[in-house]
This record gives C-alpha cells, structure tokens and sequence, in this order.
C-alpha cells in the first residue's frame, strides 16, 4: 500500500521535472529527438525507397523530378526528368540540390563504384564524341554543373545519346544487368 502512494506522489513529480527541463520551439516547429525532423535515407531503405523521397524533395522545391524508374534490364534509374532545365533556372536547380542532398540515395559500395566507372566512361566518351571541354565526374559520380560552352556545343546531346548506348552496354556486359544507375539531374 505505502509503495502505491508513494508511486502515485511520484508521477505528477516526474512529470513536472520534464515539463520543467524542455524548452518550447518558439518558431512553431515540433521538437524531434536527435536533431532534424528531415528524413533522410538510410540502408535499410531500398534504392528505389531513397529515390522517391530524393524526387518528392526536389517536387517540393519546384524541379519536376521523376520518381526512380525500372528498366528493361533489371536497373533502377534515378533522377532526371523531361523538364526545361533552362526554363527553372541553375539556380533553382542547385537550390533544390542543396536542400534535398540529406536524402540523396546512397547505393551499396558495389554499386557506388560501378556508377562511377560508368560516369567516367561516359564522359570520356562525350570528349571523343566532339566535345573536348565536358567535365569529368565528381566522387559520387555525379557530372557537375555544365559550362556555357558544354551546354552550347552543337554536338552535346547527339555525343551524350551515343555515349550513354555505349557505356551501358559495357557496363551491362561487365557488371551483368543488376544495378542501379543514378541518372543525371
């Protein structure tokens, strides 16, 4: 009986004390623990999971980003879109980078590198193809923002459309048809 109140006298306590040590959020936003209420992928998520909440991000911030797409040959494409690049603006496209880079899709490590070798094949390829100033890859394998000259070469998308027939089926024969393939934004 004395363990029941004194039990009951310690409830509302403890509900004071923590009511007591929490600060509200004057800007109205609610409190998470850890931190960001941003979700961000995770392994546990599949790469098609982590593309669709990258593609809702970049909805949210004005870039038409299509969800991620299963290919004929077993890979998953993600990002990219038919929008007007030009028509939203560099800016607003890096916008939307920055703030959705948190839920960039992360690819297992085999993955990663496959990608990688395959934007730097494809890139070496766009050179060849008539376009000596296209950029090399970043780590990730993502190509970096296109120069005026790159994006005004008369032989960019007739170079890109050959190259990427060409690296994907070496890449098909070396790594089999599994895989993802990060795409382009």
């Amino acid at each position: 009986m004395r363990t029941r109140r004194l039990a009951a006298g310690l409830l509302p306590l403890l509900l004071l004390t923590v009511t007591a040590c929490s600060t509200p959020s004057d800007d109205g936003r609610v409190a998470s623990a850890g931190g960001s209420a941003t979700p961000s992928p995770t392994t546990t998520l599949s790469v098609e999971e982590q593309g669709v909440l990258w593609a809702r991000c970049f909805r949210a911030h004005g870039v038409p980003m299509q969800d991620p797409q299963r290919l004929p040959d077993g890979r998953t494409r993600i990002g990219g879109g038919d929008f007007d690049k030009a028509r939203i603006g560099q800016e607003a496209l890096e916008r939307a980078d920055a703030a959705c880079a948190s839920l960039r899709p992360v690819l297992p490590p085999a993955e990663q590198a496959a990608k990688l070798a395959a934007s730097r094949a494809e890139s070496t390829c766009i050179r060849e193809h008539g376009v000596p100033d296209y950029p090399d890859p970043d780590s990730s394998g993502a190509v970096p923002n296109l120069p005026d000259s790159v994006r005004q070469d008369p032989d960019l998308e007739q170079a890109k459309v050959t190259c990427a027939e060409i690296v994907r089926a070496e890449m098909a024969r070396q790594y089999g048809t599994q895989g993802s393939d990060g795409g382009s934004r």
